[in-house]
């Protein structure tokens, strides 16, 4: 009897122990997510919408025995999505984990298996336009280049309009795609991002180059074209084609189009990520991906949600070959009626 009596109150303590241990937080699980939620209420762009105390106290809470900061990592995407900002996620080693927000046009794009530039000549009624595919990607200067010499072959034919595809092209690094196509995007300044205190930034194009303006007014080169054509007149007409599949990057070039003269957009309004992005990583090599800023156009016109094209024209689930394609087709009409 005694010897249960014992092992009954060995059982309690134990059991007593197990629920303060389950009840405290592991000191490194709790500044690692102190970090990451004092990092995200400084930088998100959101930042003054979200009750931060609650919040703060939930995810404390929900950390409560854990042992690992990898075992934060849900926590932290639930603390992301009070942001509602639907573009901040999480990476790890260039992979993305897992977004905050999926609230953009889920369906996928057709063109967005495009990974390869495309690009032609179409002539109508004696007169020729260039058409080119900006894909989407990681890409580099050597990109830019392969760019830039698909402009310098066409523009051989002396077209009186173009036409750019961003359609599908989901994002990634955009200054290898403004280096690329930076001939045809107009004079400068070619807009940038605005933060929530109302602070700007900037992208220019200058002779092959393209160029970032932060938000202190500092200059950075971020890609480069070497070999490359002249900037084309702004009496040029262009018309960019976008859909549900251009988003961030895509989104980012898409602005900067609609704010050049001489231009219209067609196709769907693009994803809905149309801000820019600043990672912030932390001691187990995570990356939060945090939307910083609302891109908005030379002309000072903000895009919160995406981008609405001029001409809408719905997009189907298949891929329509250049010739058939209506957008195309629609963008065509509109430049012969512009051309000089």
């Amino acid at each position: 009897m005694r010897i249960l009596k014992e092992i009954l109150v060995l059982t309690t303590i134990l059991i007593l122990i197990f629920s303060c241990k389950k009840n405290e937080i592991n000191p490194e699980v709790r500044n690692y997510l102190i970090t990451a939620i004092d990092s995200i209420q400084t930088n998100a762009l959101t930042s003054s919408d979200v009750d931060w105390e609650t919040v703060r106290a939930k995810a404390l809470n929900d950390a409560k025995g854990l042992t690992k900061t990898n075992e934060t990592y849900d926590i932290i995407v639930s603390v992301l999505g009070k942001l509602d900002d639907n573009h901040s996620f999480l990476q790890k080693n260039n992979a993305n984990l897992s977004y905050a927000n999926n609230k953009g046009n889920k369906r996928r794009s057709p063109y967005g298996s495009r990974m390869q530039i495309e690009y032609g000549l179409h002539q109508r009624e004696g007169k020729t336009f260039a058409r080119i595919f900006v894909p989407q990607g990681l890409r580099d200067n050597t990109f830019a280049q392969s760019l830039q010499d698909r402009l310098f072959e066409m523009q051989q034919s002396n077209p009186c309009g173009w036409v750019v595809d961003l359609r599908g092209n989901g994002g990634g690094n955009m200054w290898p795609m403004l280096a690329g196509v930076g001939p045809l995007v107009g004079d400068n300044p070619l807009g940038g991002g605005q933060k929530g205190n109302g602070e700007t930034d900037g992208y220019l194009y200058d002779n092959g180059k393209a160029i970032y303006v932060d938000f202190n007014g500092n200059k950075k080169l971020l890609a480069e074209a070497t070999e490359r054509i002249e900037i084309l007149s702004d009496d040029i007409p262009v018309a960019f084609l976008i859909d549900r599949g251009t988003g961030s990057s895509g989104e980012a070039m898409a602005v900067i189009f609609k704010g050049r003269k001489n231009t219209k957009a067609f196709g769907e309004k693009t994803y809905g990520a149309s801000t820019s992005t600043r990672g912030i990583k932390l001691s187990d090599s995570l990356n939060i991906v945090l939307a910083v800023a609302t891109f908005q156009d030379r002309n000072k016109n903000i895009y919160l949600n995406g981008v609405a094209p001029d001409v809408e024209i719905p997009i189907g689930d298949e891929m329509e070959l250049p010739e058939d394609d209506p957008v195309i087709n629609e963008a065509l009409n509109w430049l012969m009626e512009n051309c000089e």
